[in-house]
């Protein structure tokens, strides 16, 4: 450079300021979790009123006519009784009773 030159004076501009990105994404974090928070809650609710019995009162006792009932037809009012546990296979053997023959230990 000589002394006859003008110096030039570049000046350089700086970048605009960043907008605050920090609060922003914190905001949004909060209202996601809120609204999620929410979200189950409701869903909580609604399974316990889906779920729960709707009668809340005690079961009455039998009354005096039911007994009565049972006593004139004890069939209508007696336990059903299991099936026997082996009625398929008896009655197989009653239909072929070669096939279900039992053999004799000597």
């Amino acid at each position: 450079m000589t002394a006859t030159e003008t110096p030039t004076i570049q000046t350089q501009s700086s970048p605009p300021p960043a907008p605050p990105t920090a609060p922003r994404r914190r905001r949004r974090l909060l209202l996601a979790g809120g609204l999620a928070l929410l979200a189950a809650v409701a869903v909580i609710a609604w399974l316990l009123t889906v779920s729960s019995e709707t009668q809340t009162r005690a079961v009455a006792p039998a009354s005096a006519e039911h007994a009565q009932f049972c006593q004139n037809s004890p069939v209508l009012c007696s336990p059903a009784a299991p099936p026997a546990p082996n009625a398929g296979y008896v009655q197989f053997c009653l239909s072929s009773p070669t096939l279900c023959s039992v053999a004799k230990s000597n």
